[in-house]
């Protein structure tokens, strides 16, 4: 008996947020800002382009080929250290990268029908399943993350992007628990357009920080192993793989602040593509 493999490939259409930075009359700002500015996050949308074994899910509802988060708001600079505890601050003074420590205080938590935390954070999360009978190898997760900008030329890049492993579907209440150390932790899997780095927030005191290093995401590939097949439709038995999937402002960017306001996350495509192995007689 004979296996051979079959590409097949899932195109994710994200219209991704768009995280657009706006200033509010001339003198909102950003990063922390002196005052409560803004960015926008429209329209996430996942579809697949065509019929597969693989299928996705979003923290709720069903596996399908399509995924419309439906999300258009408006989102202020946030920052965290371990993806649980969320921050937001105003800047020390105008046109300061740094936060007034007098200001920093929880951003809230997260909510399933807002998607996150209103107003800071989109969370969500990007689950891929093998309904198919035969097993898919080398799945892979790939895509082109972008930041657009009057200063970008210039590394003037703040955005986020966290796609965190975890070991299953989130609740009404909650994203499932990630790791606290290691390659699965929050910390580890944080994607940035370029390499860069910013001393995330610990707990509401601006002397407790944890320096995260985001990853370059501006060509991602992620091949996040083979997923089993499935005699039945419910993907449990086959094989799966669940994300907590989050984007934001880092406010503690030290390119996050006034003169740098009006970035922009173009939409982007996510493509989960894999091997689909075929037995031959």
């Amino acid at each position: 008996m004979k296996t051979k493999s079959t590409r097949k490939r899932l195109l994710v259409s994200s219209v991704a947020m768009l995280l657009v930075a706006m200033l509010a009359l001339g003198t909102a700002t950003y990063a922390w800002f002196t005052t409560s500015s803004s960015a926008t996050a429209n329209g996430i949308n996942v579809k697949t382009s065509k019929a597969s074994e693989l299928k996705l899910s979003a923290a709720q509802g069903a596996w399908t080929d399509t995924l419309n988060y439906s999300y258009s708001k408006v989102l202020k600079p946030a920052s965290s250290a371990n993806g649980v505890n969320w921050f937001k601050a105003d800047a020390a003074g105008k046109g300061a990268a740094t936060a007034n420590a007098d200001t920093i205080a929880s951003a809230g938590s997260y909510a399933a029908a807002k998607q996150g935390i209103e107003g800071y954070v989109f969370m969500q999360q990007l689950n891929v399943a093998n309904m198919g009978a035969a097993d898919v190898n080398d799945v892979t997760i790939s895509f082109t993350l972008s930041e657009t900008g009057a200063h970008v030329a210039e590394g003037a890049k703040y955005l986020r992007l966290a796609l965190v492993p975890v070991s299953g579907r989130a609740t009404a209440s909650a994203l499932p628990s990630m790791e606290a150390t290691g390659d699965n932790s929050f910390a580890k899997n944080v994607y940035a357009v370029g390499t860069d780095t910013a001393n995330a927030f610990s707990d509401a005191s601006a002397s407790s920080t944890a320096k995260i290093d985001a990853k370059d995401a501006s060509n991602f590939s992620l091949n996040i192993g083979n997923l089993k097949g499935t005699t039945t439709a419910n993907p449990v038995s086959g094989g799966v793989k669940y994300f907590n999937f989050y984007i934001w402002f880092e406010g503690q960017d030290a390119d996050c602040f006034d003169t740098n306001a009006g970035n922009e996350m173009p939409a982007f495509d996510i493509s989960v593509s894999g091997d689909t192995v075929a037995t031959v007689g």
